[in-house]
């Protein structure tokens, strides 16, 4: 994830889903590569409730976002 130029991932982690999106950037358009949100686990409120089960659900989002074939048509404008 971020590893190839040009390309802008974003997580945001909470207690009912952790959600990870991957754009590309180019100058008119975020033409988004992949995205994911899968149930969270390890959260409590808000708060980390357990560590290990937390990053598990974290990684869990990158791995699903990185294996989205990207679908055409989908982009963030701006």
């Amino acid at each position: 994830m971020g590893s190839q130029p040009n390309t802008v991932d974003r997580v945001d982690v909470g207690s009912a889903k952790t959600c990870v999106i991957v754009a590309e950037v180019n100058d008119y358009a975020w033409p988004i590569a992949g995205m994911a949100s899968p149930i969270s686990r390890g959260m409590r409120k808000g708060v980390v409730a357990d560590l290990d089960k937390a990053v598990d659900s974290i990684k869990e989002a990158v791995e699903e976002a990185e294996n989205v074939p990207q679908a055409p048509g989908r982009s963030m404008r701006w």
